[in-house]
């Protein structure tokens, strides 16, 4: 979600879908123009995981956000 508005130069989102248990990962493309969110309708993708062993999707979806946060640059 952008807490900014601007253009996308950037969003590293290559180690999230090659992650294990991750399903599905899509992420908007470079030059996108981007504002600060106020609904999911401005989210820049979305990631979907998988936790065979419980109820453990939602943390480790969160985790992966993370990673794809760090590599989000807009100016």
């Amino acid at each position: 979600m952008p807490e900014t508005t601007g253009t996308l130069e950037a969003l590293d989102g290559e180690r999230v879908r090659a992650a294990p248990d991750v399903l599905e990962a899509r992420f908007a493309e470079p030059g996108r123009r981007v504002r600060a969110a106020g609904s999911n309708n401005e989210y820049l993708g979305h990631v979907m995981a998988a936790d065979p062993a419980g109820p453990g999707a939602r943390a480790r979806v969160e985790a992966l956000l993370d990673e794809v946060r760090a590599g989000l640059v807009i100016r």
